[in-house]
């Protein structure tokens, strides 16, 4: 499994953009490819892919909870299919972003 982690400062521009782009271009499209939207100041992947929020990285983190889970369980309760590859997005406010008790 290969993991590729893309971070910013908060605000940066191009961060969003590049990893879809990734997420799209990748050269072995025979790997499952999964974009995880891990913004603390609330996500915009789910409105802007026409996907919602839910599954999202709420449900996932719930998912995780409970144990005994592999990461292909994770990503089918957790993630929307965009072509071929799948999305988990962030809750859309930071309220709901940050919230982790």
């Amino acid at each position: 499994m290969t993991v590729v982690a893309v971070g910013s400062v908060s605000g940066s521009p191009g961060a969003t953009r590049f990893v879809l782009g990734l997420a799209a271009a990748w050269p072995d499209p025979a790997r499952a490819r999964v974009v995880v939207e891990a913004d603390p100041d609330g996500g915009r992947l789910g409105a802007e892919l026409g996907v919602g929020v839910e599954p999202g990285l709420m449900a996932l983190a719930l998912a995780a909870r409970s144990g005994g889970l592999s990461a292909t369980d994770l990503v089918t309760g957790g993630a929307a299919t965009v072509g071929d590859w799948s999305v988990i997005p962030a809750p859309p406010s930071s309220e709901q972003a940050t919230y982790w008790k």
